[in-house]
């Protein structure tokens, strides 16, 4: 269901994930993919969603770095999380904006600026949902936003120690890594879900290994996203070399067991609890 806002700005879809009901907002003018399925009232951060749900305690922190729309953000902050969200564009910043405010969640708060290592203007592209920071010596097209790094905005704003990250800033990822490394090296270090997307890497010629060996470097254990039912997590070891485009990936400090690499929550109770008792 579609609710047109009073202003004719912005279109209202309605939305619900575990049983909680939000809404978010999309201007009648978008044609990108994220618009066509908020039309059809489909979310597709759904299995991002369930990620959140399995590793961070409702009420913890959470950071949406590359937020858009709100897509994750704002369903995030409904089901309890106190979630930072950062988007660059100024469009987008806009409908996150109109969203939140639909949804008046307090425990949720927009900041408009890139992510990246050094703090200061950057050039950015705003292009719907694949806006990025370009390379140095680009111009065409492009407006001056904020950079910031999350280790510096952490440390100017306090509050509670960060659960969850999810990043999705279109091949400026390394950037916004070497940006927040004092978080990723903190002994309570977050879970990272990240876009790996060997194209938009490439403009700064970086390969999706080269970002996995990044993660390694801190500590972490990655693992590929397999999205379905049960949202499989399949590690990847040091020989892996990604065979597609796009994968989506979660980066974990310590041992990840077989039994926690799988969404069994799906599973009718009884059959969850013969699972668990080895019947």
């Amino acid at each position: 269901m579609s609710v047109r806002g009073n202003d004719d700005e912005f279109v209202y879809t309605a939305h619900a994930f575990a049983g909680t009901a939000y809404e978010l907002a999309h201007r009648p003018s978008d044609r990108d993919v994220l618009a066509a399925d908020l039309v059809r009232g489909n979310n597709p951060n759904d299995w991002l969603l369930g990620l959140l749900r399995r590793f961070a305690p409702r009420g913890s922190r959470v950071l949406d770095i590359g937020a858009n729309v709100g897509s994750f953000a704002i369903p995030a902050a409904a089901l309890g999380y106190e979630v930072t969200a950062f988007e660059a564009a100024p469009a987008n910043a806009g409908t996150f904006t109109a969203g939140a405010q639909r949804n008046r969640a307090a425990n949720l708060r927009l900041v408009e600026a890139a992510v990246t290592d050094v703090p200061g203007e950057v050039a950015f592209l705003a292009d719907g949902p694949t806006g990025h920071i370009t390379p140095a010596g680009t111009t065409a097209g492009t407006v001056r936003v904020r950079g910031i790094t999350i280790d510096g905005y952490l440390e100017e704003a306090g509050g509670p120690e960060v659960t969850f990250v999810k990043i999705d800033v279109e091949g400026a990822e390394p950037a916004a890594l070497r940006g927040m490394e004092k978080l990723l090296r903190s002994p309570r270090a977050p879970v990272v879900v990240y876009e790996s997307n060997a194209t938009t890497l490439a403009r700064d010629g970086v390969t999706p290994e080269d970002l996995r060996r990044t993660f390694s470097g801190l500590g972490y254990q990655v693992f590929r996203i397999m999205p379905g039912y049960f949202t499989l997590l399949t590690p990847l070891d040091s020989g892996y070399r990604q065979d597609a485009k796009l994968i989506d990936c979660l980066a974990y400090k310590g041992a990840l067991s077989w039994w926690a690499r799988h969404d069994w929550k799906r599973l009718p109770s009884r059959v969850l609890s013969r699972l668990r008792a080895g019947g």
